[in-house]
């Protein structure tokens, strides 16, 4: 009925994509991305909370479950890549880097 722990992750993963893409969005309406370190700064509190995830033991924290503790730290690595993998696309994408319409340092 809810699904498994595959399937929740599947879909996570195929819209992490786009959740990074419109944070940085937001950022940079807001005038909060002039440069590309700044486009990694906007998703560092993602990026954070998934080392967090990722670092957690369940024996000291009861957000992890132990029967899911051995698949969360490749799931953060890979949701780490994807990140990655975003700002590697936008960096491909052309000289100079256009986000928002606003050309980036």
């Amino acid at each position: 009925e809810y699904g498994c722990i595959d399937s929740f992750t599947l879909q996570f993963m195929t819209i992490l994509p786009e959740v990074v893409a419109r944070e940085i969005g937001l950022f940079a309406l807001q005038g909060k991305v002039n440069s590309v370190p700044d486009l990694e700064r906007c998703v560092w509190p993602l990026r954070r909370a998934l080392g967090d995830l990722e670092e957690a033991d369940p024996e000291d924290d009861d957000r992890v479950d132990r029967q899911l503790s051995h698949i969360l730290s490749t799931f953060c690595q890979d949701c780490q890549a994807i990140i990655d993998c975003v700002f590697i696309e936008l960096r491909i994408d052309g000289d100079p880097l256009v986000i928002a319409g606003k050309p980036l340092k």
